[in-house]
């Protein structure tokens, strides 16, 4: 069954309603009145115990929409979890765990938890061993922690909520998702929401879900926020300057920037505070204390810039935001959208600039497609764009390496080199870390250290990108200009295809067993002989007999025999013929 917008009556007020008299209040504390689209289809529905699946973009009131109804549905006499809802990040969990305190704000007894990664697990099995919460809000990974330390019950889970399914299913949790499902029983309530709608989670729906209620929510023109979305033609290597003259001059209080990688973020903070800027970021790299404080200082007004990732973007809500700053166009412009929508929350309204350096034409026909809006162009007082010159003294290592670079070959002449510094021949790949775990294989990637990729970014870019899941990489290693990677046999072909990795071309190969010749560690050096090498004359002890000619005595040490040949030192694998000596420094022999 398929509902559109126009199913209830678009002037649909909450206090029609039939729900309890206490969430009744909470909704008027909260400031709620009258319903946006996705409500008046959504809550009547869930209100009847329908499963519901749709897509439901930023700024619709989504999360309302399935809040209010499982709130009306708990019973808070009892100890056990009714209510279980997945988010994909930290940020988001605790957007929902808000919004459940806020609207339950009236009911006695009423408990709900945040329970994600980054968290002290101690204190969290103690919260739920004597806060028995009726709701937990989670994200995929560390619920099924949980579920395997039986520190949670959802045996009794009368309602699952996934949110942001796409994101989850994008950061690699849909396996994680299946298995938290089996430890639930099969009479509850389903309820699917999506930004978009990929087959994967039309799978879920099938799979999990009975004669769901299918909508597309898109915002009504009462519903869009007032954004007004501009772009700015800029070099590269002046995005600083402009981000600075652009908050100076529209005196900006509360501006949030977005950054496509965590190094980036972490770059132009660095910039930012270096110009006497009130700036700090949140990434992946955080702990979940740092997150909190960073957070807490935004929202409170004490810090003016945040930097933020596309992960983040899913979480952060924070009224009064006067302006989006899009450092780097999004890869995808889904992403767009999340962006901009963190301006003019709660009605108000806001600005969104785009700095684009490359392919303008194309980026502004892509955004525009999105958000079915006009873009237009920003002119900063003072700033004209130049014509792009070689000086990138001033910018991160990772920019200073264009892309065209590689599309003309310096990419593989590059590897070519370095392949014949650690490999024997150019058509050998270098030697694994260590053995690798059975079922799994080890895979060569040309990308390294040199290129701003560690151990983390690398496994992150897997996740989120190529779309595994975290549990299938068992081991990430990396080295000045290449990495390997250890993964489940079931995902080799999907590394494989890997083309590129942050944007810069990578080739991708199953890395040679132990036995292939190289050392432990990727380098190949020549295959040395067996037995072990002694400085001063050079004899490889156990690969042959010493020569026994010129004077020759025998001592023992530690139980094993030493012999020094009266010539030219120790262990000499031949004494000095007639009129030659011994060069220490060359280790030759000279006339």
């Amino acid at each position: 069954m398929v509902l559109t917008n126009n199913t209830y009556n678009h002037s649909m007020k909450f206090d029609t309603l039939k729900i309890s008299p206490l969430i009744q209040k909470g909704v008027v504390e909260s400031g709620y009145s009258e319903m946006t689209d996705i409500q008046e289809t959504l809550i009547p529905a869930l209100l009847e115990n329908r499963d519901a699946i749709g897509q439901a973009p930023t700024g619709t009131g989504k999360t309302c929409a399935f809040v209010l109804p499982t709130l009306e549905r708990l019973d808070t006499r009892s100890h056990d979890i009714q209510t279980l809802v997945l988010a994909p990040t930290r940020e988001l969990a605790m957007q929902i765990i808000e919004e459940y305190r806020r609207l339950g704000q009236f009911i006695p007894n009423f408990k709900a938890l945040a329970i994600y990664g980054g968290q002290d697990i101690k204190k969290q099995l103690r919260f739920l061993t004597t806060y028995y919460p009726q709701v937990i809000v989670a994200t995929p990974g560390r619920m099924l922690d949980h579920l395997k330390r039986k520190s949670v019950n959802l045996s009794k889970v009368k309602q699952i909520v996934l949110d942001e399914a796409d994101e989850m299913l994008n950061m690699g949790f849909l396996r994680d998702i299946d298995r938290i499902f089996q430890y639930t029983n099969k009479e509850h309530q389903t309820i699917l929401l999506s930004a978009t709608m990929p087959k994967e989670i039309v799978e879920i729906s099938r799979k999990y879900q009975t004669n769901p209620l299918s909508f597309k929510a898109t915002l009504a023109e009462k519903d869009i926020p007032a954004i007004a979305q501009h772009y700015i033609h800029v070099n590269d290597r002046d995005k600083v300057e402009v981000i600075k003259k652009l908050i100076n001059d529209k005196h900006f209080f509360l501006v949030l920037i977005f950054t496509n990688t965590k190094h980036k973020a972490k770059w132009l903070v660095k910039q930012l505070r270096s110009n006497k800027f009130n700036a700090d970021a949140i990434h992946g790299d955080l702990k979940q204390n740092a997150r909190d404080r960073v957070m807490r200082m935004f929202r409170e007004g004490k810090l003016q810039i945040l930097i933020a990732t596309d992960i983040a973007a899913r979480g952060i809500d924070v009224k009064g935001v006067d302006a989006v700053i899009n450092y780097d166009v999004p890869k995808n412009m889904d992403y767009y959208i999340h962006r901009i929508g963190r301006t003019a929350r709660a009605q108000m309204t806001g600005s969104a600039y785009t700095l684009i350096s490359s392919d303008i034409h194309g980026n502004i026909r892509d955004i525009e497609r999105v958000t079915k809006d006009k873009l237009n162009e920003h002119k900063v007082e003072g700033y004209v764009k130049s014509e792009e010159k070689s000086d990138y003294s001033d910018r991160p290592r990772y920019e200073h390496r264009d892309r065209k670079d590689f599309s003309r070959g310096r990419d593989n002449k590059r590897f070519d080199r370095g392949e014949r510094k650690f490999s024997r021949n150019d058509n050998d790949t270098p030697r694994p870390v260590h053995n690798k775990t059975p079922g799994t294989t080890r895979m060569f990637i040309t990308v390294g250290t040199m290129d701003n990729v560690d151990n983390h970014s690398l496994k992150d870019f897997l996740v989120k990108d190529v779309g595994v899941s975290a549990s299938d990489i068992t081991d990430v290693y990396t080295k000045d200009r290449f990495s390997f990677v250890e993964v489940k046999d079931e995902i080799t072909e999907k590394i494989l295809n890997v083309k590129s990795v942050n944007g810069r071309n990578v080739h991708v190969s199953v890395a040679k067993e132990r036995g292939s010749g190289g050392d432990s560690r990727g380098n190949d050096r020549g295959r040395r002989p067996q037995g072990n090498f002694r400085r001063g004359g050079g004899n490889f002890r156990g690969d042959r007999k010493p020569f026994h000619s010129g004077g020759e005595r025998k001592s023992f040490r530690g139980g094993g025999e030493h012999k020094t040949f009266h010539g030219f030192g120790q262990n000499s694998d031949r004494p000095a013929r007639d009129g030659q000596h011994r060069d220490y420094k060359s280790r030759k022999f000279k006339k």
